[in-house]
């Protein structure tokens, strides 16, 4: 499914129980929340959290940004394709400033 097919369908789905534009601005905050203390409990206390928590509040957060690019008649297609051009354009000039050092954070902070 498309980005665009994502949007129209949520759309679709939650016209009669859409927030209002605040409300959708307040809900991304509290999927950020929800997914950062799963980060924070597997990531700092070592918790044993199932991949589906992780994905779960992961697919929660996308729908959030989904929910509020449909209140302000915003595109995420279009501008997720544009960002995409614009990010690829830096990526070889952060890997010569940033790459080695962030291999070396990756090998220290990241749990495999």
């Amino acid at each position: 499914m498309t980005i665009n097919k994502v949007q129209a369908f949520f759309k679709k789905l939650l016209e009669r129980v859409a927030h209002p534009r605040i409300g959708s601005v307040i809900s991304i905050q509290e999927e950020v929340g929800k997914l950062s203390k799963t980060v924070m409990d597997i990531e700092i206390y070592g918790e044993n959290i199932p991949k589906s928590e992780l994905e779960d509040n992961c697919a929660n957060l996308f729908i959030s940004v989904v929910d509020i690019c449909n209140s302000y008649g915003i595109e995420l297609e279009k501008i997720t394709t544009n960002k995409i051009k614009e990010i690829e354009k830096k990526v070889s000039s952060w890997e010569k400033k940033h790459g080695a050092e962030l291999r070396r954070k990756r090998e220290r902070f990241d749990i495999k």
